[in-house]
């Protein structure tokens, strides 16, 4: 039921343990969402998509990497947390824990596929801490992402850079997992929007929007060195769009 000039497939969330071959005969697929279902290998086939740019097979049973993925000429993000080959031994301890009623939530600020971001101000004052801060509540067991508890880690792992939102806290309870941040300055802005079903994969950005040689030339200056910074802490981040980019 696959059609022949499928771009976009979503499978998110099932329970789904094979997958066709016929999969790997759809040349204009480009992005392909198979995170939390009962997958333990993936066909060989895939290695024909050509045209393939993001795969997510997080929260999966997949105990090895499937390597017929890597050698794809255009995969620029490929999400593989939670399965037994990508099992991750990081101390969650690099920042405190806190009980979920240390702090009340107000405005929403955004949220995305994995959970909600929310201004935040204490229940009682704590003065090594910010008065206002951002706290992101996980969104149920899985997401599009994989397991929460990945994201949680992988944002911990990256540590401090003055390019990347600090994280604070963490909130670690049954049914409750939540990461502590600064809080953004509200004079910075969303650098894009996110694709549309045209783009598929690309940005796109409010008709009229421009930006200086300069300008561009300090924002990947910038995007170039956080880059190094996760890579030298073993983070990967696959989804680094102007969309979930933020300037003044």
């Amino acid at each position: 039921a696959l059609p022949d000039k499928l771009r976009w497939l979503i499978l998110t969330d099932n329970c789904i343990e094979t997958l066709p071959d016929s999969l790997g005969e759809r040349p204009q697929l480009q992005k392909l969402a198979l995170a939390g279902n009962k997958l333990s290998k993936l066909p060989l086939t895939l290695a024909q998509l050509n045209n393939l740019e993001l795969v997510r097979i997080s929260a999966n049973n997949l105990t090895e990497c499937p390597e017929q993925l890597l050698n794809l000429p255009k995969l620029a993000w490929f999400a593989f947390s939670g399965n037994p080959f990508s099992c991750s031994t990081l101390n969650m301890a690099s920042v405190p824990s806190l009980p979920s009623s240390s702090f009340n939530l107000h405005n929403v600020l955004g949220q995305g596929a994995s959970g909600v971001i929310s201004r935040a101000t204490w229940t009682k004052n704590k003065t090594n801490l910010p008065a206002e801060v951002a706290v992101k509540v996980f969104k149920g067991t899985v997401t599009s992402d994989g397991y929460p508890e990945d994201e949680l880690q992988a944002c911990l792992k990256t540590g401090d850079h003055q390019n990347l939102v600090r994280s604070l806290a963490q909130v670690n309870e049954d049914g409750y997992l939540a990461l502590i941040m600064n809080l953004i300055p509200k004079n910075f802005k969303n650098l894009g929007l996110p694709p549309s079903f045209t783009s598929c994969t690309r940005d796109t950005f409010p008709e009229g929007f421009t930006l200086s040689t300069e300008q561009i030339e300090k924002i990947v200056i910038q995007m170039e060195n956080v880059f190094e910074h996760l890579h030298a802490n073993k983070v990967c981040h696959g989804d680094l769009y102007a969309h979930n980019t933020l300037f003044d």
